[in-house]
């Protein structure tokens, strides 16, 4: 099993990346002293920073492993008339090389090759460096976009079934559903069964962009009250709902949220509740900044694991976010939480390994 390519998701489709990255390499190709070399890495990398958050762990372990050649910093400058490309200016998104080769056209594939770039993660470190001599002066989010960025090609590079850890990803998948199915349920002030039941299929969508459909099976009988679903013989007449409205679901699982959707607003075969009607549209300007201040990065929060990944351990590294405080109001931000979920990403193989290994 495949996980997803994060530029072949709708939201990057949207943003046209693949013409934001041909920008980029042509700017590298005409200035290609832009490209940090190995001192400023190094200078980075042995910075002393006051800080334990998971963040700082998870750099910490990439340095340890060396996986950190992987990422090509970039000091953009504006020098006569040439312009500084959009995308270096954005911070939220990863520009992984490895994953845009599908997307990218010949001329801009020639030119990653002769720079050395077609394996690397390009990264703009001018918010997060002093200017006049590039040592590291915003280290938390430094680390964090570095721990974004190795989530999304750690994502993309494995097929492994336990990405992170069982523990890990059953954690994420709660997060998640107690917010898109919580939410959508106190909207429409649903009952405890129609409540259950719609956290259910957001968790089967969610734990499909990691897992097969048999261990998504599994998984959500083997961990049912944890995950707060319902019972193990609701589950199976719940499945047996989903494939009236998607007769193929058996073979290929869920292939987007909108079929997500088409399942809950089906009155024939779905939930039979007409005033429920939901679209991506719709759930993502109502759950407005519940995941993330950033418009973009709620609307990848929604449809990408990685990301969504990415958000919560922001939250878990005792970064102020909306989901931070979410997360506290549900519970689920306590002290052992935290612990434990540390303990399960700086300590994941599969995590680690997965960045290492040969593609």
């Amino acid at each position: 099993m495949e996980h997803k390519n994060l530029y072949e998701t709708e939201i990057m489709r949207a943003y046209q990346s693949d013409k934001k990255i041909e920008e980029m390499i042509s700017y590298i190709k005409e200035n290609p002293e832009v490209i940090g070399d190995g001192n400023i890495k190094e200078k980075i990398i042995h910075t002393r920073v006051v800080d334990n958050s998971l963040f700082s762990q998870v750099f910490k372990r990439l340095a340890e492993e060396n996986i950190l050649h992987d990422w090509a910093f970039i000091v953009p400058s504006s020098r006569g008339h040439v312009n500084v490309p959009s995308a270096f200016r954005i911070e939220y998104f990863t520009w992984d090389m490895l994953q845009a080769l599908p997307i990218l056209n010949s001329s801009t594939l020639h030119s990653l090759e002769r720079l050395d770039l077609s394996d690397k993660i390009l990264l703009n470190i001018l918010p997060y460096v002093r200017k006049t001599d590039l040592s590291l002066v915003n280290p938390i989010n430094f680390f964090g976009v570095i721990t974004r960025d190795a989530l999304c090609r750690s994502f993309y590079k494995t097929n492994r079934l336990d990405w992170i850890s069982i523990v890990f990803n059953q954690y994420l998948c709660k997060v998640y559903t107690m917010i898109l199915g919580g939410s959508v349920a106190n909207w429409y002030q649903l009952d405890l069964q129609n409540r259950q039941i719609i956290q259910f299929i957001f968790g089967v969508y969610f734990l499909y962009q990691i897992y097969p459909l048999e261990t998504v099976k599994d998984i959500c009988t083997s961990f049912s009250r944890q995950l707060l679903f319902p019972d193990p013989m609701t589950q199976i007449q719940i499945f047996e709902m989903i494939h009236e409205v998607i007769p193929n679901f058996k073979e290929r699982g869920f292939t987007s949220i909108s079929e997500v959707f088409a399942v809950i607003n089906n009155e024939e075969h779905g939930l039979r509740i007409p005033r429920l009607k939901l679209s991506f549209k719709f759930l993502r300007e109502r759950i407005g900044n519940t995941i993330s201040k950033f418009p973009i990065y709620t609307a990848l929060g929604i449809t990408y694991v990685p990301i969504f990944a990415y958000l919560v351990l922001e939250a878990l590294s005792g970064v102020r976010t909306p989901l931070a405080a979410k997360l506290n109001e549900l519970k689920l931000l306590n002290i052992e939480e935290r612990t434990k979920l540390t303990n399960e990403i700086i300590h994941s193989h599969t995590f680690f390994n997965s960045l290492k290994q040969e593609v």
